[in-house]
């Protein structure tokens, strides 16, 4: 299980979630390069290329995080992920 804060309540900014500060950018770059009309490969390829352009994320992790919330592929890490945590953004 992925832990995003430690101790001290500080988040994790190796691992992309609702709570670090691009957070909002990677949400952006997903929904821009997935089509909502597919085709859809069924891989997280598109957002381990996203994540690869932000330096400092640690991906495998960030992977996990994604999973543990429904996020098995692209579609379902926007669909399950970005855009449920959007009601938690301001």
């Amino acid at each position: 299980m992925i832990t995003i804060e430690d101790m001290t309540g500080k988040v994790d900014e190796s691992v992309m979630t609702p709570q670090h500060p691009r957070w909002c950018e990677f949400g952006v770059k997903m929904q821009e390069a997935i089509s909502p009309y597919g085709p859809w490969d069924h891989t997280t390829g598109t957002a381990v290329e996203i994540l690869n352009t932000m330096e400092g994320i640690d991906i495998p992790a960030s992977l996990e995080y994604f999973e543990q919330h429904g996020g098995y592929d692209d579609v379902e890490i926007i669909m399950n992920v970005i855009i449920p945590s959007a009601e938690f953004i301001e």
